[in-house]
């Protein structure tokens, strides 16, 4: 039988990204990140004082810590099922197997295939492990686990893309560990915008955010299979960060199919959608581009005030059709007086 200390080493692994930092930014009430007080508790205290101001923060520390041992509470409780599910002779092996890669052990290169073949779930351990080996190893500066922690996850897709896209849906963990998850999902690349496409709609808009900050760390891996991701973020969205970065990812993906949805943009009604897209185009060199872009600008100077930002616009513009074509005029004029010679 296996003993008690290793049940809870093994434990404490699989717990350890879920409790992965403070989470001090999440709301108590209803899972997601933003201070559990309502709008108006928060014009109320306005005229209340320094006092009131501690109150509330200790009461919201209060809560938030209520929260975070209920969750605990529960992720252990499952964590636990998890394990009471697999034969003890499995249990043993994994806790043996798991020190042996800790160690960097040569034995590691035979046992970790087995422990693949015992099934998803046991992948699912694996890779959970994985990826707490690769934070942890990160913030200790211990490059060679963190390596070996990568590549070794980086074979595990089908069990590690859902537990990497739940995390950053539900907003676990601290910044550190979100940008982990991002950068191992932008290595995964199109194989996992289906299960990025699933979590989005129950995300709230901070872990949106990451979601699409995924997308884009793709790069040209990601696409063409994100284009109508992206495109449905755009045109449901209202919330300018999430429009923004589903506009930096289709320029990272520097497919084709992306360009008459950024031109689209050039007609949207928010100037920051605008700017964004007009910069984005200067990864697309093409006639279809060009013009969009001499057409914007020639809108865009007309709109120009002293009061308004619509010059960042028009500068925008003109860097595209400088890095396009490697010309340098300054104007619409001079812009289209060019095309028209071409």
């Amino acid at each position: 039988m296996m003993t008690n200390k290793y049940i809870a080493g093994l434990l404490a692994f699989l717990f350890l990204l879920s409790a992965c930092g403070s989470d001090s930014g999440r709301n108590p009430r209803d899972g997601r990140r933003g201070s559990p007080r309502t709008r108006s508790e928060a014009a109320g205290s306005g005229g209340s004082g320094l006092w009131n101001m501690l109150a509330n923060a200790e009461r919201d520390k209060a809560a938030r810590l209520s929260w975070e041992k209920e969750r605990e509470r529960k992720l252990r409780a499952q964590v636990a099922r998890g394990m009471a599910a697999l034969p003890v002779d499995q249990r043993q092996k994994m806790v043996a197997w798991w020190q042996e890669f800790i160690r960097d052990d040569p034995a590691w290169l035979e046992h970790r295939f087995q422990w693949r073949s015992w099934g998803q779930a046991a992948r699912e351990i694996l890779a959970e492990n994985l990826i707490i080996a690769m934070v942890r190893s990160y913030s200790t500066n211990n490059g060679p686990l963190y390596r070996r922690a990568r590549s070794e996850l980086y074979e595990l897709p089908d069990a590690a893309i859902p537990y990497l896209v739940a995390g950053l849906a539900d907003g676990r963990g601290d910044a550190v560990t979100r940008t982990h998850c991002v950068e191992m999902l932008g290595l995964f690349g199109s194989r996992a915008v289906p299960a990025i496409s699933m979590a989005y709609s129950d995300a709230d808009t901070p872990s949106r955010v990451d979601l699409l900050r995924a997308v884009k760390a793709m790069g040209p891996g990601g696409t063409p299979q994100a284009i109508p991701f992206l495109r449905s973020v755009l045109k449901r969205e209202e919330d300018y960060r999430l429009r923004l970065t589903a506009i930096q990812a289709l320029g990272a993906g520097e497919d084709k199919g992306s360009i008459p949805l950024l031109i689209e943009c050039l007609s949207d009604p928010d100037l920051s959608v605008r700017k964004f897209s007009a910069g984005t185009l200067s990864y697309f060199k093409t006639d279809e581009v060009i013009l969009a872009l001499i057409r914007l600008l020639e809108e865009t100077e007309r709109r120009i005030l002293p009061d308004n930002r619509e010059a960042e616009v028009a500068q925008n513009c003109i860097h595209s059709l400088r890095t396009i074509t490697g010309e340098s005029f300054r104007t619409s004029a001079q812009w289209r007086r060019w095309w028209n010679r071409r």
